[in-house]
């Protein structure tokens, strides 16, 4: 079990869409990229400072978003590692993120236990919509 190697919990994994990258994120916050081709680590970033429930790719591959129990949703550059922003809104853990590959650039779609659905703008920060008040967590 991968988890066992790692000494704590994996808590949510995505795949990129160049068919070979993927990142796992784990209960201490950190996100770890992998190259399934070659079979080694590339990078670990220290993402966030609670659990990693949510992870995804941007179409190109260039950043990988993560989500947690921290409430925000921080993007990072899958070359170097850097921060490139944080998206800040939810009042409590987000549980689903995913880049949009239809409509606006760099547009992520959030799902948090504060009973919301956020519809980001990935390249400024901005919240472009939100759909409220549903009757349990999304």
């Amino acid at each position: 079990m991968l988890s066992e190697g790692y000494g704590v919990d994996v808590n949510a994994a995505a795949f990129a869409n160049d068919g070979f990258t993927f990142a796992i994120g784990t209960d201490d916050g950190e996100i770890i990229i992998w190259d399934s081709d070659l079979e080694f680590e590339v990078m670990r970033i220290s993402a966030h400072d609670a659990w990693i429930r949510a992870l995804d790719f941007s179409p190109d591959t260039l950043y990988v978003a993560s989500a947690g129990n921290d409430n925000t949703i921080r993007i990072f550059n899958t070359d170097t590692g850097e921060h490139i922003r944080t998206l800040s809104g939810h009042t409590d853990a987000i549980l689903a993120i995913d880049y949009i590959s239809e409509g606006p650039d760099n547009a992520i779609l959030s799902a948090s236990e504060d009973t919301d659905i956020g519809f980001w703008d990935a390249d400024t920060s901005e919240m472009l919509g939100i759909l409220e008040d549903h009757t349990g967590s999304v």
